[in-house]
């Protein structure tokens, strides 16, 4: 070839001025020798902007929403440029089926022909041979539509798992009781090798919307996960309405302690009462218990539900003791009941359970008691794993008289929802077929702190957010079909909670509880007796649904560290962990088959901290770190080793998949791509 002494028309017949002026106003360049020194800018620009090659779009443009297709490609050392070809068109629907990203022909022609152009010289040789390649593939534009390139491909096929309770242990995590690093684990293990598909994130904390300090929980890791955003949690908006003293002046509470006060005169408060904060907080109850008060509401009882699994097993008594002298302070309010969560707050339809914490608060069955406190240590000095907090049977304080009783008004203080779902459900008549002949007293009104179910009849007092753009919904306007998968104790997690606190099924979203929903082990009582949980069962219907190549996303989460590390039993932990990586092996092997890329996280702490370092069991949740892995991705890619949170999980997988984030998703992808690797 020539070094200058071409003809500007050299490229062939009918390629001229007008390809020219066309490729000037593609690119915003003019092709004079005044117009040089803007291009180069523009190369300059377009070594920031880090795009992919034949329209794997994920730079600047996409993220702005704009339908523009961008190539750009590498050139070899001797020429160090990035060159940048941007066609503007409408965004055409690709076909089904499609995944991996095209190679753009007439693009790489370009390519080839400005490389081979000798340097010296060559300027306006480069020039012209680049329009060539432009207008020849104008000419053969095909049915792709406008462009350089044909339209993008469907998103890259992306399954996520969440690990209930894996967290990352710390300096000062028991060794003796970490059960997720003492297990069998290779699975997770050849995983954390991968420098490259490992980061961790912050799970707890204002990290994810909660007050300084307080461990994460299932509810607010799958919120912020979904979202993709830090999601500021009722616990922060009570709070701080506690703070600046308007807790009185709540609309919702107002009326209700108001309405009781003139109505019959009697109030029940009921929920859990530990300072744990996962569920609820013992402060608030002082707060309704004041506001009560200053509404003159009589007579004030209230249900006590024990913890013992997001706190010290045998704490509860202490709780106790500091609530009494609370209500001597106050002025108002009278223990009632004393039941453990495992009947009251029961959410795996063991209607059973619930049956006996109601039949306590309202028929009085149960230990009667004159000193509640008493009553509990002597249920603690008996000894045994079920004799702590979690699984108190009732105890009846103040007889009959203090029962919930026809025309009477009932409060539910816990924030979380799902653990008193159901027991809301029958005592305030929403469906009472599960257990219906039991003798329900005909209660006024029922009010819950937060909203339980968006179907649920009851007022609340702190109506829920609206989240906008969630990751479920928005791959839904992206014309992406998907699916959740869990066992019954999680289910309520992978999709009310997933979704954004909704029970909205969103636009291509799947939820065939047939399939998905794969049932919990109900013939044991608690799970560290069947610490495998249905983990397997998960794992098969997630391959199932891989296997189908119908849903570019594919979400589940596993049970076993959460729910065996809540037992408080070491051993069994330990066993419900290495049940757990098994079966994340075989969703990886069903991945490699079927063409998917992994992300695994967890949505906070629990089995890697069995104990506490005296060596007592620790049932509760940790502040602790969690995993971020990915699998099976493209070479070249990789996360982002620092400062990331489970709200930047969602912006990292829509990154992966080539797809916009939403203004509405703050998090920040941490997918880093080595451009270099990518395209080869």
């Amino acid at each position: 070839m020539g070094t200058g002494g071409r003809r500007r028309n050299s490229a062939g017949p009918g390629v001229g001025v007008g390809a020219r002026a066309r490729v000037g106003r593609l690119t915003g360049l003019d092709w004079t020798e005044a117009g040089r020194a803007a291009r180069a800018e523009l190369f300059r620009e377009a070594q920031r902007v880090r795009l992919l090659i034949g329209g794997g779009v994920v730079g600047k443009h996409r993220a702005q929403g704009l339908p523009q297709y961008v190539v750009c490609f590498h050139l070899p050392p001797v020429l160090p440029l990035l060159l940048l070809i941007v066609i503007v068109a409408p965004t055409v629907a690709p076909p089904r089926g499609r995944r991996r990203v095209p190679r753009c022909a007439p693009a790489l022609d370009a390519f080839h022909a400005v490389a081979a152009t000798p340097r010296a010289g060559a300027t306006r040789a480069r020039d012209d041979t680049l329009v060539a390649a432009v207008a020849a593939a104008e000419a053969a534009r095909q049915p792709h539509g406008p462009g350089l390139c044909p339209p993008p491909p469907p998103p890259r096929l992306h399954p996520r798992l969440v690990i209930d309770g894996w967290g990352i242990p710390s300096e000062q995590s028991p060794k003796d009781g970490d059960a997720i690093t003492n297990a069998k684990t290779p699975v997770m293990d050849a995983l954390y090798a991968d420098a490259d598909g490992y980061t961790e994130l912050e799970a707890s904390s204002l990290a994810v919307g909660l007050p300084e300090g307080l461990m994460g929980n299932s509810e607010v890791g799958h919120l912020n996960i979904g979202a993709g955003r830090v999601v500021w949690q009722d616990v922060v908006r009570i709070d701080q309405t506690i703070k600046k003293g308007e807790l009185n002046s709540n609309a919702v509470i107002k009326k209700t302690f108001e309405s009781a006060a003139n109505g019959n005169g009697r109030l029940h408060l009921c929920g859990l009462v530990s300072h744990g904060g996962v569920h609820s907080k013992q402060t608030h109850l002082y707060a309704l218990l004041k506001a009560a008060k200053e509404y003159k509401v009589p007579k004030v009882f209230i249900h006590f539900f024990g913890d013992g699994r997001d706190t010290d097993p045998k704490s509860g008594a202490d709780y106790m003791q500091e609530l009494l002298e609370n209500l001597k302070e106050i002025g108002v309010g009278q223990i009632a009941t004393v039941v453990g969560r495992y009947y009251a707050m029961d959410r795996d339809k063991r209607w059973e359970r619930v049956e006996i914490a109601l039949k306590g608060m309202c028929h009085g069955e149960g230990e009667a008691s004159e000193d509640p406190v008493a009553t509990v240590r002597e249920r603690y000095a008996r000894g045994g794993g079920k004799d702590g907090d979690e699984f108190l049977t009732p105890i009846i304080v103040g007889g009959d008289e203090s029962r919930i009783k026809d025309d009477d008004t009932v409060f539910f203080f816990n924030y979380r929802s799902d653990r008193v779902r159901q027991i809301t459900q029958l005592l305030g008549d929403v469906d009472r077929s599960v257990l219906p002949d039991f003798q329900y007293p005909k209660i006024s009104k029922l009010v819950t702190m937060t909203m339980y179910k968006t179907d649920y009849p009851f007022e609340v007092a702190f109506e829920p957010q609206r989240m906008d753009n969630v990751l479920a919904e928005w791959l839904g306007k992206q014309n992406v079909e998907q699916v959740h998968i869990a066992e019954t104790e999680k289910y309520a997690h992978v999709t009310f909670f997933f979704n954004g606190g909704v029970e909205k099924v969103f636009p291509l979203e799947t939820r065939d509880q047939a399939q998905d929903l794969v049932p919990s082990n109900k013939s044991v009582a608690t799970y560290d007796q069947a610490p495998e949980m249905s983990a397997d069962g998960v794992a098969n219907q997630v391959c199932k649904r891989l296997g189908e190549q119908k849903f570019p996303f594919v979400m589940n989460n596993f049970a076993p560290p959460d729910m065996v590390g809540h037992t408080g039993v070491y051993d069994a932990a330990v066993i419900a962990c290495e049940a757990t990586d098994k079966a994340i092996g075989k969703v990886l092997e069903g991945c490699k088959k079927e063409g998917y890329i992994l992300f695994i996280t967890a949505d906070h702490g629990n089995a890697e901290e069995m104990k506490f370092e005296d060596g007592k069991p620790k049932t509760s949740h940790t502040t602790n770190k969690v995993p971020l892995l990915m699998a099976n991705a493209p070479e070249g890619w990789s996360l982002k080793k620092n400062g990331g949170v489970l709200g930047d999980v969602a912006p990292t997988v829509l990154a992966a998949m080539g797809l916009p984030q939403p203004e509405e998703m703050t998090g920040e992808s941490l997918l880093a791509k080595d451009l270099k690797r990518s395209a080869e």
